[in-house]
């Protein structure tokens, strides 16, 4: 049964990060894209757009700041070069400051600020339940999870956001 545990803790995992990021905030956490964080958009990515991204944060907050993206971005990040033909994300960092892959976010989108603004509360810790009356005559397993958990960003200034809108 351990790795039956395993894949449930890392579906729970991606659950929880797709609700700090994408969550309504009605009946589930506020997530960062809904919290009110200033969102520039751009028709295409390019070097000056992320260094936009990258100024407009508040000068006091980029000293902690981290770079947040999905996969995808980050791959369509790597041919993106400055005017000398440099490229902008060396695999590991922008401007010396981390990339940290997160893939609920959306793949046109890009976060840049100090996430340790970002609270996240375990209201009710992860209780999981196996369920066998149901699957008894089978002898298969069935399980049955609840947590809650919230999430507040406590400066919406902290996080900014850059979308890209590609017209296709």
């Amino acid at each position: 049964l351990g790795d039956v545990y395993k894949r449930q803790a890392k579906r729970f995992g991606i659950a929880e990060e797709n609700l700090i990021v994408n969550g309504t905030g009605n009946k589930e956490p506020l997530g960062i894209m809904n919290s009110g964080i200033a969102k520039s958009t751009a028709s295409a990515l390019t070097y000056d757009e992320v260094v936009k991204l990258f100024f407009s944060l508040d000068k006091d907050l980029r000293v902690n700041a981290t770079w947040m993206m999905s996969d995808e971005m980050a791959m369509k990040l790597r041919s993106v070069t400055d005017s000398n033909g440099y490229p902008l994300f060396n695999g590991d960092s922008i401007f010396n400051k981390e990339v940290i892959i997160v893939n609920s976010l959306d793949d046109n989108t890009i976060l840049f600020g100090d996430f340790s603004y970002l609270y996240i509360l375990i209201r009710k810790p992860l209780s999981v339940r196996v369920l066998t009356e149901k699957y008894i005559a089978t002898g298969d397993y069935g399980y049955a999870g609840i947590e809650r958990i919230d999430a507040k960003i406590t400066d919406i200034n902290a996080i900014k956001a850059l979308v890209i809108h590609t017209e296709e």
